[in-house]
């Protein structure tokens, strides 16, 4: 639920006011946007299948699924 009340709003560094729904979300969104980019360049990495099998295993992805 959206808080109405500046005094409860956090500043953030980037300049943006959130509430902590807000602020959660954001972060939430943030790591799962990390965890895709990684997964795309995983893909396009031109090491080898055992190299990325070590690197997808450490960060719990699978791009070796059909």
């Amino acid at each position: 639920m959206e808080e109405f009340d500046q005094s409860k709003k956090i500043n953030t560094k980037w300049g943006q006011q959130y509430d902590v729904e807000q602020m959660l979300e954001h972060a939430i969104v943030h790591i799962l946007r990390h965890r895709r980019q990684i997964k795309n360049a995983l893909v396009n990495m031109k090491s080898s299948s055992i190299e990325k099998k070590i690197i997808c295993n450490s960060l719990k992805i699978n791009i070796f699924a059909s």
